[in-house]
This record gives C-alpha cells, structure tokens and sequence, in this order.
C-alpha cells in the first residue's frame, strides 16, 4: 500500500543523481519514524538491522544508503 502511495509522487531529482528511487527512500523514511528513529545515525543503523526485512518489499541490492546521502537528501 505505501509502494503504491509513495510511487505517485513525481522525483525532483536530476537523472543522474537517481542511485535510489524516490519510492524506496520514502518508503524506508516513514518505517524509521514510524520506529521512533530521528536521528541520522539511528536511521542509517536502523537500516542495515532491517535490510532482510525491506527486501522482501523493496529492491535493494544497492544496499544501504549512507549517512550522508540521508543527510543531504532531506536537506536540500
């Protein structure tokens, strides 16, 4: 259901900077929140404790997005 909420909305990014779809980083965004998770480091660790169970849902054979691709992410 949140795949198919979150795949609507249109990816501002430039093409080549697209090394994780949009869908996924919402996607994973929202779970860490939802898991009480608000801070970086939090995030990325709650990530790689997780990625078993995201990828029965998600693609994610690129692995775990860094701290900093977080980081810039939400902040530009």
């Amino acid at each position: 259901m949140l795949l198919e909420y979150f795949s609507v909305i249109e990816d501002p990014r430039l093409d080549r900077s697209k090394r994780y779809p949009l869908v996924h980083i919402l996607i994973l965004s929202f779970v860490f929140i939802l898991a009480g998770q608000n801070i970086w480091h939090q995030i990325q660790a709650f990530c790689e404790e997780t990625l078993d169970w995201f990828s029965e849902f998600l693609n994610t054979s690129l692995g775990v997005s860094s701290l900093i691709f977080f980081c810039m992410f939400f902040l530009c």
